[in-house]
């Protein structure tokens, strides 16, 4: 039955499904300065607050990932699930999976920006929309199983673009 489990091919989905950074994605992350290495100041189960330079909008580093380079906990890593800049400089993320155990202040971290794997942010923030490896044209389940009506936009006739 495991036979049955594997994945064969590919899956048609209106969001990318590259892992961002990655071949498939084609974005050098390193290169393109989408990482940056900050220092822990509070590390708690869900949330760590970090002192560095980062970038303007907290908000790009959302899907991405947060690693702990130095300390105990070297090398693990998980994904963000928000991030606000506070009022006292840091940046403040809130993390998918619980931390192990707290961080103490002065661990070495290193986060990257993320990608919510929707076309115009693949093609507008990155760029990178020949790379894009998602379907975002195809029409959605409503468009599919709706009747053809002479009355409505959908007629049958192709869309004018």
């Amino acid at each position: 039955t495991t036979d049955l489990d594997r994945v064969r091919g590919r899956l048609y989905r209106r969001r990318c499904d590259a892992v961002f950074g990655d071949a498939r994605c084609g974005l050098d992350l390193a290169a393109r300065g989408f990482r940056v290495e900050a220092s822990v100041v509070l590390g708690e189960e869900r949330s760590v607050r970090l002192a560095g330079e980062f970038a303007s909008d907290p908000r790009r580093y959302v899907f991405g990932s947060f690693e702990v380079l130095s300390g105990a906990q070297k090398g693990l890593t998980r994904e963000i699930a928000s991030a606000e800049r506070r009022l006292d400089g840091t940046l403040r993320l809130d993390l998918d999976e619980p931390l192990p155990d707290a961080l103490a202040g002065g661990v070495s971290a290193r986060i990257a920006e993320g990608c919510d794997k929707r076309f115009a942010t693949c093609r507008d923030r990155f760029a990178n929309g020949v790379n894009f490896r998602g379907f975002p044209h195809m029409p959605g389940t409503d468009a599919a199983l709706k009747v053809a009506k002479s009355d409505e936009a959908h007629d049958g006739r192709p869309l004018e673009v």
